[in-house]
Formats: C-alpha cells, structure tokens, sequence
C-alpha cells in the first residue's frame, strides 16, 4: 500500500510524543475491542503502549511521521501489505494537536486507508481546555481544545460509521454494531 498523500500540518507535534499508555486503552479492553493486528497512528516515539498491547496478545506497529524514521513508517506500509490491513487502528492525543482540518483528514484518512475491509479504528483526543478554541501550547505545539464529540463529523468523512463511547469515538469502513463489543 503507497499512502498517496502527505499529512502536512502547520505545527509540529513532536514534542507531543508522552511515555505513557493513554487512557482511551481501558475503554478499548473493555471493550474487549482490541484484535489481533494494530496499529498506532501517531503513537509517538516511546513504546509503553506497544509493550501493553503486546502482553495481551496484540501485535502492535507504530506509525508516526514526527517520531519514527522513514525507514519504520515505510515497514509499517509493508506489514499493512502483507496481512491486507490491520484488524484496529489507534489514533490517541493526534487529532487535537493538528490545527489544520485537511491535516486531520489526512490521518483521520490513514486510519481509514491502514485498517482491513472490516477493520475498526478508535480514536480519542484530549480536550484541553474544552473551549474549542484552539492555541499554542506551552511545548509550543497546537492543540484544539475541542471535546471528543466535535471530532464526529470529522471522523465521518472519512468512515462510513461513527459512534461514541464516552470520549472513545469507534470508526470502521462497514455498518457494524459496537453491541457485541460489550
């Protein structure tokens, strides 16, 4: 698979890469939403997350244009390849720190592109102060400030349907009901 666009965003978030499992994972436990095959978009340059899936006998690949070289978005590309797409997508903290809407589509639509036929992609974001007014951080990165339900319809574009669980929002290409997931 050659992702055929580039996701340029006006602010680097960098130096938005944290050591630490977010907290949108013990929702998708929960869930018991996790499958065999992930994949972390922007999941930064540590790997607590990947180590955490890996324990509960999630393969996990990051791919991360900001944190991780070429060389390892390239393999992630190949990977997706070999196993028709990932059966989850994860995209934690990415789309709040993207001040740009056709830079949010763009992963929003690599999550999309990277996940199998009846692949589910969960996002979450952190809300900031909630006022929805976006702004540079003091790491001197963006960050929207908008509550995980105004991501919807962004997310919506892209895949065909959308739910919310609490501050997890749940994508995947097919119709399917989120029911059997809990």
């Amino acid at each position: 698979m050659e992702i055929g666009f580039t996701i340029m965003q006006n602010h680097s978030s960098a130096n938005t890469s944290m050591k630490q499992v977010p907290a949108a994972h013990k929702i998708i436990a929960a869930l018991d939403g996790y499958r065999e095959f992930n994949v972390d978009i922007g999941g930064g340059k540590y790997n607590a997350y990947m180590d955490v899936l890996h324990d509960i006998g999630v393969e996990c690949a990051v791919y991360d244009p900001m944190n991780r070289s070429e060389e390892d978005n390239e393999d992630v590309q190949v990977a997706c390849d070999l196993i028709n797409g990932f059966d989850t997508a994860t995209c934690h903290n990415v789309l709040n720190v993207i001040d740009d809407i056709d830079a949010r589509l763009a992963v929003i639509q690599l999550c999309f592109a990277m996940t199998s036929i009846y692949g589910v992609a969960y996002f979450s974001v952190y809300e900031g102060n909630k006022t929805g007014k976006g702004r540079i951080s003091k790491k001197d990165c963006w960050q929207e400030n908008r509550v995980t339900k105004d991501y919807m319809s962004e997310i919506g574009q892209i895949f065909h349907d959308v739910e919310r669980v609490g501050k997890l929002i749940i994508a995947s290409k097919k119709r399917i009901s989120i029911s059997h997931l809990e």
